[in-house]
């Protein structure tokens, strides 16, 4: 089989020397990776210059193509701005759909948040809380959070108030002011006899806030 060949397709998953040559060049093509990444950040935010989506989102997509997990988080960031019913929206919940299934914490966070409230996606809290398990798991703090609030409240998952206590004191060590105070805030209202909906105080952003795209573009408060 020819190295053309190999990266036609499926045909690079068909045969060992077609898988190797793909993690070969994807390996050397890192550096390469890296400065699209560094550069579709800086335009997202708006450093070092003025914010520019359009640019950024074609940064993203070369990323992408080199099968960047994060790229996939941040390019669904961008697209999770337009309309739930359209196209864009439709690609940001399938482009999660991928990085989640590489194990992306972030992405595992706002696919589950997204299965929480039923946004692009079915209502299936169950299936919102496996994911942000996941992610609080691989020890991404915003969603130690949504599981200790989950469990607090009985959302997706049964109510049990020493597993919300046990994730929600994870949380208050993060780094991430708006997580820390949340948690701490969660911890306080666990003392409550009967489950009350889980919202963080006037001016904390919600949960998904760990992520810096998403505090940048505030996002269906995300």
């Amino acid at each position: 089989m020819s190295g053309s060949a190999c990266f036609t397709g499926r045909a690079r998953w068909s045969r060992p020397a077609c898988r190797w040559r793909w993690v070969i060049s994807t390996w050397l093509r890192k550096p390469e990776i890296q400065g699209e990444i560094s550069t579709s950040d800086s335009l997202t935010l708006g450093q070092g210059g003025p914010r520019d989506l359009v640019r950024a989102e074609s940064y993203y997509r070369r990323a992408v193509a080199l099968g960047h997990r994060e790229a996939m988080t941040n390019l669904a960031l961008i697209g999770q701005m337009n309309p739930i019913d359209s196209a864009g929206y439709r690609e940001a919940i399938a482009l999660l759909r991928r990085a989640a299934s590489k194990a992306e914490p972030t992405a595992q966070l706002l696919l589950g948040r997204a299965y929480f409230d039923g946004k692009g996606v079915p209502r299936l809290p169950a299936v919102g809380f496996l994911l942000t398990l996941r992610a609080a798991q691989a020890g991404l703090p915003a969603a130690q959070l949504a599981v200790g609030g989950a469990y607090g409240e009985g959302r997706g998952t049964p109510r049990d108030l020493v597993q919300a206590r046990l994730w929600l004191e994870r949380a208050t060590s993060s780094t991430n002011q708006h997580v820390s105070e949340a948690a701490r805030q969660a911890l306080g209202r666990l003392e409550q006899p009967a489950p009350i909906p889980f919202r963080p105080a006037p001016g904390v952003p919600t949960w998904s806030a760990q992520h810096p795209m998403v505090t940048a573009l505030e996002m269906h408060e995300l």
